[in-house]
């Protein structure tokens, strides 16, 4: 596989945890997407595999209209070796996500949130 191959094949990855896992909430898939000894970089997430999944649910009960696809207005993805990066721009604000994925399994974890500007969440936000 090319250095270019490999990178797109870590943007699916990427994208494949992110549709299955985040939006349509299969906790299933993290034993195809996610390493067991994952780091996670977020201190409000655990380690491990078994981290992320206590992470996502309660992560969807909490945040569901966090989720909503809808509210995503633009996404980019940058790889470059073993990282890509989802640029992630929403009406409510703008979130970064960094992930290390080797051999087809998401390894570490990195991300960071900024609030738009004068956003004004809806009341019972």
């Amino acid at each position: 596989m090319t250095g270019d191959e490999s990178i797109e094949r870590n943007k699916q990855v990427v994208e494949a945890f992110v549709n299955d896992v985040a939006i349509a909430k299969r906790l299933d898939r993290l034993d195809d997407l996610v390493a067991v000894d994952y780091l996670q970089h977020n201190p409000h997430a655990g380690q491990g595999r078994e981290g992320v999944r206590e992470y996502f649910a309660g992560f969807h009960r909490a945040r569901e209209k966090d989720l909503d696809p809808s509210g995503t207005v633009e996404v980019h993805l940058i790889g470059e070796g073993d990282l890509v990066v989802r640029h992630e721009i929403r009406v409510n604000g703008l979130h970064i996500d960094i992930w290390r994925v080797r051999g087809g399994m998401l390894q570490e974890h990195w991300d960071a949130w900024r609030s738009a500007p004068g956003y004004d969440p809806p009341a019972g936000s």
